[in-house]
């Protein structure tokens, strides 16, 4: 900027902005240029309003989104499916592992208690 507010004339603005905020950059450098315009007329009146708004999503962001989200949910799927026979092996194993169904079968209890 040939303009500066300063007297040594310096060239260049150095921003401290919150990176994590998308609106930060835009908010602060509208401040500025409401800053130079206001000097540069000696009035308050001037001001430059900004409107901020995201872009649409583009049919390749979408797809990529519907991706990301079906192979969450279908890995969230298998998750939960695989409990199913997990329960139903733990008899299975804990059975064999402690032969109660032998034991019952010695002590003559019938095979379909």
């Amino acid at each position: 900027y040939p303009y500066s507010m300063t007297t040594n004339n310096q060239k260049r603005v150095y921003f401290g902005i919150n990176g994590s905020a998308y609106h930060s950059l835009p908010i602060t450098l509208n401040i500025w240029n409401n800053w130079i315009l206001r000097d540069l007329l000696k009035s308050s009146q001037p001001k430059i309003t900004i409107n901020n708004h995201p872009l649409p999503a583009t049919q390749r962001q979408n797809l990529f989104s519907s991706q990301i989200t079906g192979f969450a949910q279908s890995t969230y799927l298998v998750i939960a499916f695989s409990f199913i026979p997990a329960g139903a092996i733990y008899f299975i194993v804990n059975e064999k592992t402690q032969l109660t169904k032998h034991q019952q079968l010695v002590s003559g209890i019938s095979f379909s208690a």
